[in-house]
């Protein structure tokens, strides 16, 4: 059976293992494999133990637009009313009442500004649309709606979205949900603007380029600067 040593590894190391840096970015070791080569792994948000290149590529960039697809399952039942006293018989009714269940597909599209998060929130089986805000830090999304009735909390990077959602004091109902959401966009809005920039770099140097040449008499340079966008 292979064994694998899990070594602790200086503090300082760690930032440079996981982009968005910091000791508190990832706990990370080094692990000494059956070959004898040492590699980095890190927890991952989920708790698990992942190679620390396979953890910075799921990251999400600091400012994105990423849209989640997948599916829930959703438990509602209606809130106890508070007693002095319970009885066995409230206890028993409680455990006996499973509530409402409901599942089916949801779709969130996300706006990633830094450690804020805005979006909405959509899908089927019964789910409004809601707006939704909240945090990213490490790996994990807080989001709340915009009537403060729900709260999506779990692991978000680069590769999908899971985790629970809990309805608040505001809601009529108990809510209680599992969601399972894989990435189906992503659009590093960085990196985005930058290649919007030096197209238009581009363009505005070929539009004088032309512009120069059909003022000298260039029939042509006039025809492909007027089709120019």
């Amino acid at each position: 059976m292979k064994r694998w040593m899990m070594a602790a590894i200086p503090v300082a190391a760690l930032a440079a293992m996981v982009p968005g840096g910091g000791a508190a970015a990832a706990e990370c070791k080094g692990v000494k494999l059956p070959d004898g080569s040492t590699e980095q792994y890190c927890k991952d948000p989920a708790g698990k133990w992942v190679p620390a290149a396979s953890l910075s590529r799921a990251l999400l960039p600091a400012k994105a637009e990423a849209q989640y697809d997948g599916t829930y399952v959703l438990t509602v039942s209606k809130p106890q009313r508070r007693k002095s006293k319970i009885t066995l018989g409230d206890l028993i009714a409680s455990a006996a009442e499973k509530g409402d269940r409901y599942e089916g597909a949801m779709t969130m599209k996300l706006v990633i500004n830094g450690a804020s998060v805005t979006g909405q929130v959509s899908g089927t089986g019964g789910i409004s649309t809601l707006r939704v805000s909240g945090l990213v830090q490490n790996g994990r999304c807080r989001l709340i709606d915009d009537r403060n009735m729900f709260v999506y909390e779990g692991a978000c990077n680069a590769e999908g979205f899971s985790g629970t959602v809990n309805s608040t004091s505001n809601s009529r109902t108990v809510q209680k949900a599992d969601f399972a959401l894989t990435l189906s966009s992503l659009v590093d809005v960085v990196a985005r603007d930058a290649q919007a920039q030096q197209a238009g770099a581009e363009l505005a140097a070929k539009r004088a380029q032309l512009k120069a040449q059909c003022d000298a008499g260039k029939i042509t340079a006039c025809v492909e600067m007027d089709q120019l966008r």
